[in-house]
Order: C-alpha cells, then sequence, then structure tokens
C-alpha cells in the first residue's frame, strides 16, 4: 500500500520539511495505521511508489503488510487518537484495543504515537466524525486543550491500561447503532377450536414456556413449519379476563388471524426489542 506524506513533524510536533538521519519523527497522511514496528520507504515519485507496492514481499524482505480485515456496511466505526509515554506502552495499548469490538461497532486507530497530545493530534481528530483522543501517562499541551474545548474533541488521559481500555469498551457500548429484534416470550400449544368468526378465532391453549400476552403477535407453527401469524385479542383464564398467562397454566384466546389454527398448532408468542 502507499499513502502520500502530507505533513512532517519533529520531535515536538512542529511542521518540517526534511529530517536527518535517526531523528524522531511523525508523519500525518497515512490511510491506514501501520503496526509499531513496521518498515516503510519514501519514494520521490508516486510512479515508483506504486511499482515498488506491486512487487509481493519474500522470505521477509520488503515492507510488512496487516492483512485487511472486511468492515460490514452495517457495522459502525470508533475513531481514535492514542498517545502514549513510551513505544512499549503505545504497543501494549495497540494490542489491547486490536482485541475490542462489538457486533455493530469497532475501534479505528486513525493515528498513535509517542509523546505529549498536541494540536496536530487534536487536527487528527477533527478530521473523522466522533473521534476521541486517549494518552496514556502523557501530558495535554496547552494550545492542543484550548483547540480541542474550542471544537468539541474528547481528551481522556490514563495512568493504567486497563483502564483506558476499559473507557474504549464502555464508549463502544454506548455507540453502538441499536437495532430491534424478534424475540419469543412463550410458547403455548393450542388445545381446542371453539369457533371462528370473521377471521376471529377462540381457542383454548396451555402454556408451554414462557407465557403468552394480550395484543402480542403469535407465529403459528404446525408440524414444526410457521403458516402464519396473528394477534392475540383477547384472553382469559377461568372465564376472567386476563394480561398474561403464565408457563403451566392453561387459558382461553381470541387469536385474529387470516390462518385458520388447529389444535396442536403451537403459537409462538414474540415482542420486538431494542438492542
Amino acid at each position: 500500500t502507499i499513502a502520500p506524506i502530507r505533513f512532517l513533524l519533529d520531535a515536538e510536533g512542529k511542521m518540517v520539511d526534511e529530517l536527518s538521519f535517526s531523528s524522531p519523527v511523525q508523519i500525518v497522511g497515512w490511510d491506514k495505521m501501520p503496526a509499531i514496528g513496521e518498515e516503510f520507504k519514501t519514494f520521490l515519485k508516486k510512479e515508483e511508489a506504486l511499482e515498488f507496492a506491486a512487487v509481493p514481499t519474500l522470505g521477509g524482505v520488503g515492507i510488512p503488510t496487516r492483512p485487511q480485515t472486511g468492515i460490514g456496511k452495517d457495522v459502525s466505526i470508533l475513531p481514535l487518537v492514542i498517545k502514549a509515554d513510551t513505544a512499549g506502552s503505545l504497543e501494549a495499548i495497540m494490542g489491547e484495543l486490536g482485541k475490542l469490538s462489538r457486533e455493530r461497532i469497532l475501534p479505528r486507530i486513525i493515528l498513535s504515537s509517542v509523546g505529549s497530545i498536541n494540536e496536530n493530534d487534536v487536527k487528527s481528530a477533527l478530521s473523522a466524525t466522533g473521534a476521541v483522543i486517549f494518552g496514556f501517562n502523557t501530558k495535554v499541551d496547552r494550545e492542543a486543550a484550548s483547540l480541542a474545548e474550542r471544537s468539541g474533541i474528547t481528551i481522556m488521559t490514563f495512568s493504567i491500561i486497563y483502564e483506558l481500555t476499559d473507557k474504549v469498551k464502555e464508549l463502544l457500548s454506548l455507540r453502538e447503532p441499536r437495532i430491534e429484534v424478534e424475540e419469543i416470550i412463550g410458547t403455548s400449544k393450542v388445545l381446542k377450536l371453539f369457533g371462528i368468526t370473521k377471521g376471529k378465532q377462540v381457542i383454548g391453549g396451555r402454556v408451554l414456556s414462557g407465557l403468552i400476552k394480550r395484543g402480542a403477535v403469535v407465529k403459528i407453527v404446525r408440524r414444526e413449519t410457521e403458516i402464519g401469524k396473528g394477534i392475540v385479542k383477547e384472553l382469559q383464564q377461568s372465564k376472567v379476563a386476563t394480561d398474561s398467562a403464565s408457563e403451566g397454566t392453561e387459558f382461553g384466546a381470541m387469536i385474529e388471524s387470516k390462518i385458520e389454527v388447529a389444535p396442536g398448532d403451537v403459537l409462538n408468542a414474540t415482542v420486538f426489542v431494542t438492542k
């Protein structure tokens, strides 16, 4: 892969045009953050970079790259800027964050480096909606704190790695998109059909598990195959109206459905739950 060098920063976070051999450097422009310890090569011409990237690496020669991980279109991203006091700390944090994910959201590191939190870190966070800056045993530069406050960027610092990762877990949980899922709250068996009037059927049944509620949607199952749906319009026990019937009890109910219910059918009462 290739990426343009947009900014070159020295150890103090100042923009420079070039740096000499062995000088600490921060490079802004990666479209994907390389792992700690990976090597890279610079080129003056884009064509040369593309030619080099097209050559597969063999026997450990060349620039190692991490495997691509597909992200589904329904998966959200939590953008993070990570700063640490040492390369060892940063590597440990990155390793722990790499283990974190939820069904509908993943953390993505948009910038990671060693040193204090500076203006460039805040600017990087501004480039990604909802980004949060995490610091481990680092200070926050006055200019960075001021810019973050004006821009609404959250900066959090920690001195214990697991507290940092726990906070990321909390943010992932809070920001994970919520969806509605259908859950079965009870299963009943039809014992007798008493009558049918204009799509409304009066039945007698027994709750096998969970409960059945008045107003619930039921899936009608016959010989292990769903054949239709209905709504519990009325519910009674011992000829007295009730809102629900629990496991092990018998009940009478009026079911509104286009499907004719028969003795032996199973009714799965369902509700939609936001998760």
